[in-house]
Protein backbone atom coordinates (compact mmCIF):
# COMPACT_ATOMS: atom_id res chain seq x y z
CA UNK A 1 0.00 0.00 0.00
CA UNK A 2 1.20 3.63 -0.99
CA UNK A 3 0.58 6.52 1.53
CA UNK A 4 0.42 9.83 0.54
CA UNK A 5 3.40 12.56 2.64
CA UNK A 6 0.02 14.17 3.67
CA UNK A 7 -1.17 10.85 4.95
CA UNK A 8 2.45 10.10 6.67
CA UNK A 9 2.91 13.99 8.22
CA UNK A 10 -0.29 13.60 10.10
CA UNK A 11 0.45 10.07 11.46
CA UNK A 12 3.88 11.16 12.60
CA UNK A 13 2.75 13.94 14.35
CA UNK A 14 -0.13 11.40 15.97
CA UNK A 15 2.80 9.65 17.13
CA UNK A 16 4.46 12.89 19.00
CA UNK A 17 4.06 14.08 22.01
CA UNK A 18 1.64 17.04 22.36
CA UNK A 19 4.30 19.53 23.15
CA UNK A 20 6.11 18.54 20.32
CA UNK A 21 3.40 19.86 18.18
CA UNK A 22 2.57 22.63 19.23
CA UNK A 23 4.15 26.09 18.06
CA UNK A 24 7.47 27.66 19.62
CA UNK A 25 6.54 30.14 22.02
CA UNK A 26 3.83 27.26 23.54
CA UNK A 27 6.39 24.74 23.83
CA UNK A 28 8.85 27.28 25.68
CA UNK A 29 5.76 28.78 27.61
CA UNK A 30 5.19 24.79 28.94
CA UNK A 31 8.56 24.09 29.33
CA UNK A 32 9.32 27.27 31.76
CA UNK A 33 6.37 26.15 33.60
CA UNK A 34 7.34 22.21 33.84
CA UNK A 35 10.60 23.42 34.95
CA UNK A 36 9.41 25.79 37.48
CA UNK A 37 7.12 23.59 39.51
CA UNK A 38 10.13 21.16 39.70
CA UNK A 39 12.32 23.40 41.36
CA UNK A 40 9.20 24.50 43.82
CA UNK A 41 9.17 20.53 44.65
CA UNK A 42 12.95 20.90 45.14
CA UNK A 43 12.46 23.92 47.28
CA UNK A 44 9.71 21.43 49.55
CA UNK A 45 12.33 19.06 49.67
CA UNK A 46 14.80 21.74 50.74
CA UNK A 47 12.14 22.62 53.47
CA UNK A 48 11.44 19.20 54.75
CA UNK A 49 15.20 18.40 54.95
CA UNK A 50 16.17 21.99 56.85
CA UNK A 51 12.69 22.17 58.94
CA UNK A 52 12.76 26.10 57.94
CA UNK A 53 9.90 27.51 57.06
CA UNK A 54 9.06 29.58 53.78
CA UNK A 55 9.67 32.97 53.58
CA UNK A 56 13.54 31.65 55.22
CA UNK A 57 13.89 28.55 53.40
CA UNK A 58 12.86 30.49 49.86
CA UNK A 59 15.30 33.20 51.09
CA UNK A 60 18.38 30.39 51.39
CA UNK A 61 17.21 28.10 48.76
CA UNK A 62 16.47 30.93 46.14
CA UNK A 63 19.95 33.18 46.73
CA UNK A 64 22.04 30.87 44.63
CA UNK A 65 20.83 32.14 40.98
CA UNK A 66 21.89 28.56 39.69
CA UNK A 67 19.64 25.49 39.35
CA UNK A 68 22.63 22.93 39.65
CA UNK A 69 23.76 24.95 42.90
CA UNK A 70 20.38 24.92 44.52
CA UNK A 71 20.46 20.90 44.13
CA UNK A 72 23.77 20.80 45.37
CA UNK A 73 22.82 22.83 48.31
CA UNK A 74 19.91 20.22 48.80
CA UNK A 75 22.34 16.96 48.27
CA UNK A 76 24.43 18.71 50.98
CA UNK A 77 21.56 19.38 53.57
CA UNK A 78 20.72 15.62 52.77
CA UNK A 79 24.20 14.34 53.71
CA UNK A 80 24.03 16.78 56.98
CA UNK A 81 20.86 15.34 58.39
CA UNK A 82 21.72 12.17 57.87
CA UNK A 83 18.98 11.05 54.85
CA UNK A 84 18.52 7.58 54.89
CA UNK A 85 20.61 5.90 52.14
CA UNK A 86 17.64 4.74 50.53
CA UNK A 87 16.02 8.12 50.17
CA UNK A 88 19.50 9.86 49.01
CA UNK A 89 19.85 7.38 46.25
CA UNK A 90 15.62 8.51 44.80
CA UNK A 91 17.28 12.15 45.45
CA UNK A 92 20.05 10.76 43.61
CA UNK A 93 17.87 9.65 40.74
CA UNK A 94 15.60 12.74 40.92
CA UNK A 95 18.74 14.70 39.92
CA UNK A 96 20.41 13.07 36.89
CA UNK A 97 15.95 13.07 35.39
CA UNK A 98 16.44 16.56 36.16
CA UNK A 99 20.14 17.32 34.48
CA UNK A 100 19.12 15.76 31.28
Amino acid sequence: MIRSPDREVSSARKSQPCWARRNGSSTLGAVTLAWNQAVHQLLRVFCHLTGLETPLAEAIFFSPQSDSVQRNLIKRVATAVGLAERDQKTLDKLFKRLSR
